[in-house]
């Protein structure tokens, strides 16, 4: 059962406080560090109240204000400090099936401690006309929760521990601005935009996460590496100087600069990030009388990603996929004695392709998030029906996408355009 203490401060509408503590027990952790604490303070100041603008028509808010707190997470896997164990179906006995160690437990295994530190202010002026609200943030999450990879000696693979540190810095602006505002007369047109930027970085790694990076570097699609100062989103692997026109085989860009068939694992370097340099949103809402309209779009810049479509259906393509489901540039796009200035290796080099340069591409984008339409009636109107209110929505979500990158969509994740019709009526 949580224990929890909050409360709150205002002094004349200036000066605010809040805060508050919360004790919190869970089971995926372990045994010795079941319980932790979590807090925070907030603190804030409505300098438009202040006897020197109180006057003042220029500002309708205009407030300073601070936090600071480690929020807890509980967004683990259930049973990760426990040792479990599993039915050895493979191997059995007169006495039946026996068991064997599935999963070793961790009795010390820790809550992910985080720690936010946030600054920013809000800005209400022209009459309720023009809001802004800006955000820096500072995030410090140490030790964070990993599972780190065992030699294969003690019998399972895995072990959940806690090791490093993630520190993130971002900053988050949004403008919102009515050209037209009218409420008295129920029209009412806004113009909102929101902007975030974020960078993230590890430390206090060490070669706490080096099997790992091992086992990225041996997989096929693992581009995700471990170290101190390194970015949690950086894309790696080794460069790419493209095809070679002469033999269609690809040529790779060493470390030291030199050029080589050959594709080496200790080769590889940063290729890009997939966290954006600039993500937001920009939307629109027009209300006029009872009628609602409203468009949303996202954006995304500056950000890279590796081109999965390219890698696993051109070149990587299975047996079984190139009858099933295959991209036409594993036919049509490749090298050839006539064709050598092509982006692919030739199709009769059938080795497996490696992680490069090749298929990381900039990724820049812009899609419809969402559109919706909507009639609240009239009182007279819903009056004559026998009701108190009547109003119909339609809405649509992903309505479009446009980006830099020809990638496939809903392989990692379902995606769905979704259209919605509603009637909601009030007797």
């Amino acid at each position: 059962m949580p224990f929890i203490f909050a409360g709150g401060y205002s002094y004349d509408n200036r000066y605010l406080l809040d805060f508050n503590y919360r004790s919190d027990g869970a089971s995926m952790f372990g045994t010795n560090n079941r319980f932790r604490n979590t807090w925070s303070v907030g603190v804030g100041w409505n300098i438009q109240n202040e006897r020197f603008l109180r006057d003042s028509k220029f500002f309708q808010l205009l407030k300073l204000r601070a936090s600071v707190g480690n929020p807890g997470n509980q967004n683990f896997a259930a049973y990760q400090a426990f040792s479990t164990y599993a039915f050895n179906g493979w191997m059995t006995n007169i006495f039946g099936t026996g068991v064997i160690l599935n999963q070793l437990g961790n009795p010390d295994l820790a809550w992910q401690e985080t720690v936010n530190y946030n600054v920013g202010t809000d800005v209400t002026v022209w009459g309720n006309r023009v809001n802004v609200t800006f955000d820096y943030y500072v995030k410090i999450t140490d030790p964070l929760l990993a599972i780190i990879t065992t030699p294969g000696s003690m019998g399972i693979t895995s072990v959940t521990m806690n090791a490093g540190q993630q520190k993130t810095n971002g900053v988050e602006l949004t403008l919102k601005v009515s050209p037209v505002y009218r409420p008295h007369d129920r029209i009412n047109w806004n113009i909102s935009l929101n902007g975030t930027h974020a960078k993230a970085k590890y430390a206090k790694i060490g070669n706490a996460f080096s099997s790992l990076n091992n086992e990225g570097r041996a997989s096929l699609s693992g581009m995700t590496r471990y170290y101190d100062g390194g970015s949690p989103t950086a894309i790696w692997g080794v460069r790419s100087a493209g095809i070679d026109p002469a033999t269609g085989k690809e040529l790779f860009i060493k470390k030291d600069g030199t050029y080589s068939f050959s594709y080496d694992v200790n080769d590889e370097v940063v290729l890009g990030d997939t966290e954006p340099k600039l993500e937001g949103v920009i939307g629109t809402t027009f209300y006029y009388k009872g009628l609602s309209v409203g468009c949303y779009f996202r954006y995304s810049l500056g950000a890279q990603i590796f081109n999965s479509a390219l890698f696993q259906k051109v070149e990587n393509i299975g047996t079984a996929d190139v009858f099933n489901n295959q991209d036409k540039r594993a036919l049509y796009d490749r090298w050839s004695p006539n064709n050598t200035e092509a982006y692919f290796k030739g199709i009769s080099l059938t080795q497996k392709t490696d992680k490069s340069s090749r298929f990381v591409m900039d990724e820049n984008y812009i899609s419809g998030e969402s559109f919706s339409i909507g009639y609240e009636f009239t009182q007279s109107f819903v009056r004559k029906l026998g009701l108190s209110a009547l109003s119909v929505q339609a809405n649509m979500n992903d309505a479009f996408r446009i980006s830099s990158v020809k990638n496939e969509r809903g392989i990692d994740y379902p995606f769905a355009r979704t259209i919605s019709f509603s009637v909601a009526a009030t007797f």
